[in-house]
């Protein structure tokens, strides 16, 4: 009688077990671990593209940005990649591929990824020799944000010390002055004490 009950529970068991994992589900688990595989795969991509920069393999680097950016699902990565593909065109000297990179451009900031692109822009505009006003005007509409936090505040403090050397350049050294003192605080808030120092002193230079 005994063993009946437990050939019982375990055909019970058995049924109960088959109900819960149907096709579609094995299906669903086979999609969710193939989707997984894929974002994986994506990250060590995206890690591998970002160790060419940082050893200056720009090529490299482009390439396989290029390749990511074509692949990204989500928006704000395919944004980020974008930005990093333009550079790499930049460090190679492809300049116009580099500005055709950002686009579409915005006319103001809606970002902190507008304005890094504004900004880039201006970057690739002196070295083609844009006309000055025109490198100016972009890294001046770059930096009209009231974004917040550490990377904004980092985007900042470069992006004035940037401007104010554009500044010295085109002769504006009142200007480039204010920028230098601009950079040195926001470093300041950051701790970054030498890059601090370095923007006041070209700051008191300047005046």
């Amino acid at each position: 009688m005994r063993k009946n009950k437990i050939l019982f529970v375990f055909a019970c068991a058995a049924v109960l077990l088959t109900a819960c994992y149907t096709p579609e589900e094995e299906t669903q688990t086979h999609a969710f671990a193939e989707e997984t595989a894929i974002e994986t795969d994506f990250s060590h991509r995206l890690i591998q593209a970002d160790s060419f920069a940082e050893e200056k393999r720009w090529e490299e680097a482009y390439k396989l940005y290029s390749e990511l950016q074509r692949d990204a699902d989500d928006p704000a990565a395919c944004r980020a990649i974008q930005l990093k593909t333009a550079n790499a065109l930049f460090m190679l000297g492809r300049y116009s591929a580099a500005l055709a990179a950002l686009a579409p451009m915005p006319e103001l900031p809606g970002s902190l990824h507008d304005a890094k692109k504004l900004a880039l822009a201006s970057r690739i505009l002196q070295k083609m020799n844009g006309k000055p006003e025109h490198v100016e005007a972009l890294l001046e509409i770059a930096l009209d944000n009231s974004f917040e936090g550490t990377e904004a505040d980092l985007f900042r403090a470069n992006g004035y010390a940037e401007l104010g050397r554009v500044y010295f350049a085109n002769s504006k050294n009142a200007r480039a002055a204010k920028c230098f003192e601009y950079a040195s605080d926001l470093f300041r808030s950051l701790d970054d004490k030498e890059q601090a120092e370095t923007c006041r002193h070209i700051a008191e230079y300047l005046k």
